[in-house]
């Protein structure tokens, strides 16, 4: 589940973040100054305008400010929902992988490795664990900035319940409101190839090729490859 606060940084509430810097700072004179801040307005073709709610954005303070501001959406996730939608130890053992697995033991203890190897490589795509468990919910949390993502182990009516229960607390609590709600529902794993992220390592060297010298490759000319080393240019003359 995914979410994402409509314009957050521009529907701060001014009272509820300068009660929450007050919770922890008991200086009047600093609280009196982020007050002035959050209510200096802008002024837009020479006209000053009041800045209703809000935190300045373009400042080394405004992602500080936020933070603050949404810590409390942290605590609530932290110390109600995730305890809530966090149920049994482990998953209970999938029937079917238990039983390939007996039947790999049973392949061992006659000497049959052939079947033995291949039930062994069947097992590898398997889950241990059963998805559906009805006694086993895990409900993790990472927020970045408004971003907010949750993945949740469990049946999609709890996963729509845990967005209803989001939806709320933002709008009662912080005045906020999802302008995205996205709840992709996962199917259980069974085997088959799990999709790969995209590889951003350092290129291999071509099959055949060596990497080419720092002289080399200033001698090449543009868009000519690792392997084209035989269109070099001449090297320049000195004078």
């Amino acid at each position: 589940m995914e979410g994402d606060v409509s314009d957050c940084f521009g529907s701060f509430d001014h009272q509820i973040m300068l009660s929450r810097l007050a919770e922890k700072i008991q200086d009047n004179r600093f609280l009196r100054l982020m007050r002035n801040m959050l209510k200096a307005g802008y002024l837009e073709d020479w006209v000053w305008n009041a800045t209703l709610s809000g935190v300045p954005q373009g400042g080394v303070v405004s992602p500080v400010m936020s933070n603050i501001y949404l810590h409390r959406l942290d605590e609530f996730v932290a110390t109600v929902l995730i305890p809530e939608y966090t149920r049994g130890r482990i998953r209970k053992q999938d029937t079917e992988y238990a039983r390939v697995r007996a039947a790999r033991d049973r392949a061992h203890k006659r000497g049959d490795r052939v079947t033995a190897r291949e039930l062994r490589k069947q097992l590898r795509g398997m889950p241990s664990g059963d998805p559906r468990d009805p006694g086993f919910r895990r409900l993790h949390y990472v927020r970045y900035a408004d971003d907010t993502l949750f993945g949740f182990t469990g049946p999609k009516a709890e996963a729509e319940e845990i967005k209803q229960r989001l939806t709320t607390f933002l709008r009662d609590d912080l005045k906020l409101e999802l302008v995205r709600e996205d709840v992709d529902h996962a199917r259980p794993y069974r085997g088959g190839e799990i999709p790969r992220l995209r590889d951003h390592r350092a290129p291999q060297r071509p099959q055949g090729h060596p990497w080419p010298s720092q002289c080399q490759r200033r001698r090449q000319p543009a868009g000519a490859g690792v392997g084209d080393q035989n269109q070099e240019s001449p090297l320049p003359v000195a004078r």
